[in-house]
């Protein structure tokens, strides 16, 4: 796993915030985070990378992982568990419950129509993006942020 850090800079758009340096991208009350880690776009979300993404609600996993279209769970290379009409994929990958993705391991997760992502990537919360760990914090329109640190997920 590749650790970096990076100096980012405000950038605020649409009344909540945007961040430079592919760190965190927010736009309509939603958020973007580049570099394969997080991107929510219309308040769905997708993990890039082959990790994991979900769009129009219906979670997606490349490379041969898994993946879910019309509601009906697809598996390839016996990674991934389907129960109740639910995708489950084990080894930190992607989670499907109740038509919302969640991937774990600090990677990125959807819930109630909402994206965060955990271990100090993003947050989205509301309509307002929330970054932790010293990434950046939106809310009520202000951002707060310092240094950064990145970790590439293409190792996991």
């Amino acid at each position: 796993m590749v650790s970096w850090e990076v100096t980012v800079i405000p950038r605020v758009g649409d009344g909540i915030a945007r961040v430079s340096d592919g760190i965190a991208r927010v736009s309509d009350g939603i958020a973007r985070v580049s570099d394969g880690i997080a991107r929510v776009g219309d308040g769905i979300a997708w993990v890039g990378d082959g990790i994991a993404w979900v769009s129009d609600g219906i979670a997606r996993v490349g490379d041969g992982i898994a993946w879910v279209s019309d509601g009906i769970a697809r598996v390839g290379d016996g990674i991934a568990r389907v129960s109740d009409g639910i995708a489950r994929v084990g080894d930190g990958i992607a989670r499907v419950s109740d038509g919302i993705a969640r991937v774990g391991d600090g990677i990125a997760w959807v819930g109630d129509g909402i994206a965060w992502v955990s271990d100090g990537i993003a947050r989205v919360s509301e309509g307002i993006a929330r970054v932790g760990d010293g990434i950046a914090w939106v809310a009520d329109e202000k951002l707060v942020l310092s240094r950064i640190q990145v970790f590439n997920i293409r190792g996991l």
